[in-house]
């Protein structure tokens, strides 16, 4: 017995916790709260549940060829920092003129990451004292009270977790597996060989964050196997998978079954989140709702429409009504009902001019129908000449792109098109636009962080130095392979003619009810300078100030120029009310007194586009701005409409307007982003009048698309799928 004793590999011992001796790690009572990175209980303590934490990048911060006084770049000029390191070299015993990279491994450590002890510096005839945490903690410390210039922002990055790998979670939910039983090809039935054919990489055994990870195809997939494959009691797997498998056939019905659960709210785009919406409602099954669907096609393809009519008709078949604001043919053709408002926009609509059946509509005699009956098709003379030049994007793999090779032709009407998902924005937006737009900013600082690197000072640096044209071409080659390695791409070629480079988004002019289309293009301040010049301004000395209702001098002093005033409501979105005091005039009364040909300043902002263009057809510049808003389709808006009314559309064309009213030396390249939404038919051939003035200047325009409509007009497409050119 005592032989048996003193044999300790032989004792084996046994616990009622949830204790593993070998790993040395006490596990929880596991509930759902630890599997969630939004709970204390289950997030990751090094990144709190995000999956990235801020790492400083010591290869840009250290040059290991300097002493170990100037070695670390954003603190050489640094007098208090200087004192610090000459205080820890003393403390450490620590020649401070050796090169860094001679130090002891120790040294720099605590340099770097710190050591927690007390330290004091004598600083300014003045002792300081405080705790070394490092330079790392403190480059992280400035950065987040925004003290870290701009060309020293480069030196951090957020970078995956190192303690999770990104998964969000504790190690200990981490390892709470689901383990899948290997079974023999002539042991599996047809419908296991068909899942198994379905999954690329067979797992043996998963945990959360795998499973977050699948595409919802393979999440199906493996469910479904893991449903037949278990030895758990039966009702309660089908009591939690048959929900999770629903649902997640539901997103898949809509197109969407390429995403993942790890996938973050801000890298999906808004007609993503509205297709999640729907499948939502499509979850819980609910009956007798109204939903109300504004432009559910906006960036979805024909098979995606196809897909998303489907779903909303199964919404139909469970009692619920079901309203569309859509212009797209095959959502009209799919309707019981169709009701059409106009015949203009704003002021010049708002009368029905249908509702019925779409039997009974294709019969009428209303706009939309002689589109989709082909009495009418949107056609425009959009004769131009592109050059013979272009830009040659090679292996482009940023996230999902799979190495491809784009050529986009200068002063052509390039489109990028087809389904979801499939690179589309990467490839435009994320690669050529950030390469466009930020490639000079990038070399500039690169080229301030070697000379830093090479002992300047500050000062001289930001004095512009005089560099030899060799050295200048040596470090903006080095920039660039740095700025492609950071986009993921081989070379971008063929730029060098683009000087300007403009994005045309679809987002508000402005947020509150100071901004409006006369302001936006400019044109008002123009307007106000004929105002001053009248007889009544001359005589009591009113400038144009004056006319401004941004300018004290005039605008009223209740509502400061608005006009209207804001009410927040607690629960609900802010709504304003005309102002008590001016009623929603902005001025002073003194300023409203003062006409031009019969109309006060403030009756001007009350125009429409279209009458104020016959008020000032005789002065020229002012004349052809507005000229260019009624050839754009935006005549029926009012000068001083608050921006926060408009549609995305509007906006978007105001912008192209305004675009269009500059003066851009050397070739310029616009970028679009579904132009067509909320567009009808008719305004959609507005939309091309204007893209042509830009080709005729020789500009460049590349736009991602899916109205036909507008792709028969293009003089080149990109159609990408499955991340590659087909």
């Amino acid at each position: 017995m005592s032989d048996n004793l003193s044999d300790l590999s032989a004792i084996r011992r046994f616990t009622d916790k949830m204790y593993c001796a070998d790993c040395n790690v006490t596990y929880p009572e596991f509930t759902p709260q630890h599997f969630s990175p939004n709970r204390q209980e289950g997030a990751c303590e090094a990144c709190h549940g995000i999956g990235e934490i801020l790492q400083v990048d010591f290869d840009k911060i250290l040059d290991p060829m300097s002493p170990y006084m100037k070695a670390i770049v954003p603190r050489r000029d640094s007098n208090l920092w200087q004192w610090l390191l000459l205080k820890l070299a003393q403390k450490y015993s620590v020649d401070p003129d050796k090169l860094w990279k001679d130090l002891p491994e120790r040294f720099q450590h605590v340099v770097l990451f710190g050591d927690e002890e007390l330290i004091r510096v004598n600083y300014g005839g003045k002792y300081v004292s405080m705790y070394y945490k490092g330079i790392e903690e403190i480059i992280k410390d400035q950065y987040a009270k925004g003290l870290l210039t701009v060309d020293f922002q480069v030196m951090l990055d957020m970078r995956t977790c190192p303690e999770c790998n990104g998964a969000k979670l504790k190690k200990e939910s981490l390892n709470v597996f689901l383990t899948l039983r290997w079974k023999k090809k002539d042991e599996r039935g047809k419908k296991d060989s068909d899942l198994w054919s379905l999954i690329f990489d067979p797992w043996s055994k998963v945990n959360i964050a795998d499973l977050q990870k699948m595409q919802l195809n393979e999440l199906i997939s493996f469910v479904e196997l893991y449903e037949q494959d278990t030895t758990k009691d039966k009702t309660l797997v089908e009591r939690i998978l048959h929900p999770l498998i629903d649902r997640a056939k539901t997103i898949q019905d809509l197109g969407l079954g390429y995403l993942s659960l790890y996938r973050g709210m801000d890298t999906l785009s808004g007609w993503e989140i509205q297709r999640l919406r729907l499948a939502k409602q499509l979850g819980n099954k609910l009956t007798w709702i109204i939903y109300v669907l504004d432009e559910p096609t906006i960036g979805l393809d024909e098979r995606e429409i196809k897909r998303a009519i489907v779903a909303i008709k199964k919404l139909k078949e469970m009692g619920n009504t079901i309203i569309v604001v859509e212009h797209n043919e095959e959502f009209i053709k799919a309707s019981d009902r169709v009701v059409e408002i106009g015949p203009g926009a704003w002021d010049f609509g708002g009368k029905l001019i249908f509702n019925g059946p779409y039997d009974e509509f294709l019969k009428s005699n209303c706009l939309t129908a002689q589109y989709i009956l082909w009495k009418k098709k949107v056609q425009i003379d959009f004769e131009h000449r592109p050059s013979n030049k272009y830009v040659s994007i090679r292996k482009a793999g940023k996230y999902n792109l799979q190495d491809i090779d784009v050529k986009i032709r200068l002063g052509a009407f390039t489109i990028i098109t087809w389904p979801s998902w499939a690179g589309k924005t990467t490839l435009m937006y994320t690669t050529l636009f950030r390469f466009l737009q930020e490639k000079e900013k990038f070399i500039q600082s690169y080229i301030r962080l070697q000379l830093l690197k090479k002992g300047w000072e500050w000062q001289d640096i930001l004095a512009a130095p005089v560099m030899h044209k060799d050295e200048y071409s040596h470090y903006q080659n080095l920039a660039l392979q740095e700025f492609y390695k950071d986009l993921a791409v081989d070379t971008i070629e063929g730029h060098e003619e683009i000087k300007n480079v403009i994005y045309v988004d679809q987002t508000s002019i402005g947020k509150t009810p100071r901004s409006c289309p006369a302001t936006f293009i400019w044109t008002f301040d123009q307007i106000r300078t004929l105002f001053a010049w009248t007889t009544e301004s001359k005589y009591l000395w009113f400038s144009a100030s004056y006319f401004s209702f941004n300018s004290p001098k005039g605008a009223c002093p209740a509502c400061d120029g608005y006009g209207y005033k804001k009410v927040e409501l607690q629960f609900l979105p802010d709504t304003y009310i005309p102002c008590d005091l001016c009623h929603g005039h902005r001025y002073k009364w003194e300023i409203l007194g003062i006409k031009r040909r019969g109309h006060s300043i403030d009756e001007i902002l009350n125009m429409y586009v279209k009458d104020a263009l016959e008020l000032f057809h005789e002065i020229d510049h002012i004349r052809d701005e507005l000229q260019l808003m009624c050839d754009i389709g935006l005549g029926y808006l009012r000068m001083g409409q608050p921006a926060h009314t408009l549609s995305w559309g509007e906006s978007q064309r105001l912008k192209l307007v305004k675009h269009l009213l500059k003066s851009y030396k050397w070739h310029s390249m616009y970028f679009l982003d579904e132009p067509t939404v909320g567009l009808h038919f008719e305004d959609i051939e507005k939309l091309l009048r204007v893209l042509k003035e830009f080709l005729n200047k020789w500009d460049t325009i590349l736009m991602i698309e899916h109205d036909k409509n507008i792709l028969q007009f293009a003089d080149e497409i990109i159609r990408l799928e499955d991340w590659r050119i087909v």
